[in-house]
């Protein structure tokens, strides 16, 4: 949709809620957002400013948000659009240090956090940290993923879910499974991506009698932990149990045939292979 194609309807919308044009526009711009490409995401921005609304945290966090997916290699403008806003509130700050963490140098996104410290007066929430420790855990940066760590135990967002799934993949990457155990049962409340990371953990590092012994203390599984079991058992070459545990899957998407497909087509089988693709069809 163009800007010209946004605007006529913006003004057919006003003729009919006339009283509440001012609410109106405010409300349906978001939305719009998700319509813009690279080449109009600046004018959009003007137009947010002619209205009168950058200052509106709602708004520019939707803005940053759009921006960050559709030009994720080009965060200069975001941040200086982040930079003009008067007192940025926990969610703006968190938009920013999530495209920073996917974007930025490990070193820059430890800036942003620092200056998030020192300029604001708020608190880095069970948001921010996820960030981060998913920077720490792309780079295998451990020192700097501890201190990340020592943080979240002094906000008291340690045992929150998110963080403590994320704390828990790090140090699986990491190798380091006594500090992964140690989060994990100090979460009050896990979830299946909480179980599904450690067990991903000890399934990278060839520990698939562990890894196997989770699975079944799990209490609920989803898809992405099947898929990861039978991926962890194709890798090592066991293709009779990642067999057994696909036929066994309640629900099974492509993600689940690719992987067997794979495995039968490493070990060189390749008429099992050929017969899953024609089922995954």
């Amino acid at each position: 949709m163009s800007l010209h194609n946004r605007s006529s309807v913006e003004n057919e919308m006003s003729m009919i809620f006339p009283v509440h044009r001012w609410c109106w526009s405010k409300m349906t711009m978001s939305p719009l957002f998700y319509f813009l490409c690279d080449r109009d995401i600046y004018q959009i921005h003007t137009h947010i400013i002619r209205r009168g609304y950058e200052q509106d945290h709602f708004l520019i966090s939707q803005f940053l948000s759009i921006f960050a997916n559709v030009s994720p290699s080009n965060l200069s403008y975001p941040t200086s659009v982040f930079n003009s806003i008067f007192c940025p509130n926990i969610y703006l700050w968190n938009i920013l240090m999530k495209a920073h963490c996917e974007s930025y140098s490990l070193g820059e996104c430890f800036s942003l956090f620092g200056r998030m410290g020192r300029e604001s007066n708020v608190c880095p929430d069970k948001y921010t940290f996820p960030s981060l420790i998913k920077a720490c855990s792309n780079g295998l940066t451990l020192r700097e993923g501890k201190i990340v760590h020592g943080l979240t135990v002094r906000s008291g967002t340690e045992g929150d879910m998110f963080v403590g799934s994320s704390l828990i993949d790090f140090y699986g990457k990491c190798k380091e499974f006594e500090c992964a155990r140690k989060v994990f049962n100090r979460m009050s409340w896990r979830n299946e991506a909480s179980w599904t990371a450690l067990m991903v953990g000890y399934l990278n590092s060839g520990y698939v009698e562990v890894a196997q012994c989770l699975f079944d203390e799990m209490p609920k599984r989803n898809e992405s932990t099947w898929n990861a079991m039978i991926k962890g058992l194709v890798k090592m070459g066991d293709m009779e149990n990642a067999r057994k545990l696909f036929d066994t899957m309640p629900v099974r998407n492509e993600v689940s045939f690719t992987k067997l497909i794979d495995g039968y087509a490493k070990a060189g089988d390749m008429a099992a292979a050929r017969f899953n693709e024609v089922l995954c069809r």
